[in-house]
């Protein structure tokens, strides 16, 4: 099944459904995430967007309209999205790579990077190796 089928699909259905229940935001989420997979940008930013005047603090539909607009080449407000979205969850890990990313392509960021990349972007502590009863260092036979 092509994504074009799918897309068409989805968005009958979802026709359907938002006769039914037009405020659930997970719909629109839904939806805005079946574009995105079928790269339809435009449709995607359009279907995030009103999850978001539905339920303006999602953190998962912040994120994915943050995806859609890097896609779009809009970086200032992808990294605002991702911005509204790490108050959201301070230290996520995906959102804090995501901001890290775009920040290292946008002009002027440097300042931004490094605090939010060494509070939460940082290098897990090494794991000592342990060592059977009898073992020798260096030895891992």
């Amino acid at each position: 099944m092509s994504a074009n089928i799918r897309v068409e699909g989805v968005s009958k259905w979802f026709g359907d459904f938002q006769a039914l229940k037009p405020d659930l935001a997970q719909a629109y989420h839904n939806l805005g995430g079946t574009y995105h997979t079928a790269r339809d940008y435009v449709k995607a930013e359009a279907a995030f967007n009103e999850a978001l005047k539905r339920d303006p603090d999602n953190f998962d539909t912040l994120i994915a309209l943050g995806a859609v607009l890097k896609e779009l080449g809009r970086l200032e407000e992808s990294l605002e999205c991702l911005r509204r979205a790490y108050a959201l969850r301070p230290g996520d890990p995906g959102c804090t790579t995501q901001m890290v990313l775009i920040m290292r392509q946008t002009e002027g960021s440097d300042a931004d990077v490094k605090p939010i990349a060494d509070a939460v972007v940082e290098p897990p502590p090494a794991r000592r190796r342990l060592r059977r009863p009898g073992q020798q260092p260096g030895n891992h036979e």
